[in-house]
């Protein structure tokens, strides 16, 4: 997520906003994706994956710290988010679950079966 200060546009792009560059751009032809789109899913999965890390670090090193400094006068925990999957709430449908666990196998062929294939199928 963009964190520079000075209001609400500030230029700066982070993962989302490259994850939502990506999937425009995915989703505005009609052909299959790009090898080099292909490829940016596989470099912004590494990059959540390594954002995920350093959290999970945060978590563990910092925040019982923070709790132990909140309960010495008198305030609550914070709590740790829960740990769901990024999908969890998003109302995957079979049909994304299916590109989902093909996206997973790396099997490009399969992984365009289950896409739409027209605005018929859209709907």
């Amino acid at each position: 997520m963009a964190t520079k200060e000075g209001g609400a546009i500030t230029g700066e792009e982070r993962l989302r906003e490259h994850t939502d560059l990506l999937y425009g751009a995915i989703m505005s032809y009609e052909g299959a994706p790009g090898t080099y789109q292909m490829e940016r899913i596989d470099v912004l999965e590494a990059e959540l994956a390594d954002i995920e890390r350093q959290f999970e670090g945060l978590l563990s090193a910092e925040l019982p710290g923070v709790n132990q400094a909140l309960q010495a006068i008198g305030q609550p925990p914070i709590a740790a988010p829960p740990k769901v999957p990024a999908m969890a709430d998003a109302g995957v449908s079979s049909a994304n679950a299916h590109w989902l666990a093909t996206r997973k196998r790396k099997d490009k062929k399969a992984l365009f079966h289950s896409l739409p294939q027209d605005s018929v199928n859209l709907r």
